[in-house]
């Protein structure tokens, strides 16, 4: 059976109705095509890219299929971190992810690393250090994209381009799939989309690694992405999403080196 359907959540309708291929293009740029955000150069939209099928029966390529691996608990466990470095995964493209947020609430890449935010790791939460709390957010989450297609909403699969927005969110316990929670990305934009927090582990040479609960509480590896407006997404399938909306696919770094302490 193959599924053409995407849904979009009733309460997110509003201010976000437009049209462009199968999916909507908002003016307020959610995913990068519009926004007036850009903090510099912008990166490439797409030209001519295949439109990925929801449900083919191979998964298509992407550089999150290459890392598709459970991320074990580090709970109890605390990092430093310092700055977030972004990658992208051609190596095209570096920067920092910001400490401030855009006017969607989502947190976008500079070049400017004296504007980096500031974090540590601590049971699986990227936690904001004082002097990037003053936005009303403690932590470093993601708010499930209000575009998706199969497999359904507050789900992830590496044969989907469903993406969530990484935002500040509340608080969500390890293991548990998005629930309803108050995020920025929700501030600003009056949606009611779900969030998780409790999703990050450190991995091998510092990257920042991450995970999204399905609603049937299967863990889906995710991975980074940058869309031509610099706003940052987790996707199952990183390479599927910058084929169908433009941007990079990008793997995320502490700088410097963390250090456990337990």
């Amino acid at each position: 059976m193959k599924y053409t359907t995407l849904f979009v959540p009733l309460a997110a309708i509003a201010g976000f109705v437009a049209a462009a291929n199968d999916y909507p293009s908002d003016s307020n740029g959610i995913h990068g095509k519009n926004s007036t955000t850009s903090p510099f150069d912008t990166l490439p939209a797409p030209s001519g890219a295949p439109t990925p099928s929801a449900t083919p029966s191979t998964p298509v390529p992407g550089p999150a299929n290459r890392r598709m691996r459970r991320i074990p608990s580090q709970e109890g466990r605390e990092f430093e971190c310092g700055n977030l470095r972004v990658q992208a995964e051609d190596n095209a493209y570096s920067g920092f992810i910001a400490g401030t947020r855009d006017r969607d609430g989502r947190y976008i890449v500079t070049k400017d690393q004296s504007k980096a935010a500031q974090v540590k790791l601590a049971d699986s939460e990227l936690l904001l250090e004082p002097r990037d709390q003053s936005m009303g957010y403690a932590r470093i989450g993601a708010t499930f994209g209000l575009v998706f297609q199969q497999p359904g909403e507050n789900n992830m699969e590496g044969n989907s381009v469903n993406n969530a927005y990484v935002s500040g969110t509340d608080r969500t316990p390890v293991g548990s799939s998005a629930t309803t929670g108050r995020s920025s990305f929700n501030d600003a934009t009056s949606s009611r989309q779900r969030i998780e927090s409790s999703i990050f582990r450190f991995g091998e040479n510092k990257e920042v690694l991450a995970q999204w609960i399905n609603t049937d509480r299967a863990a889906k590896p995710v991975s980074f992405a940058i869309n031509p407006d610099f706003q940052l997404v987790l996707s199952a399938n990183s390479g599927a999403y910058v084929a169908k909306f433009g941007g990079k696919a990008a793997r995320v770094f502490c700088t410097p080196a963390p250090v456990n302490r337990l």
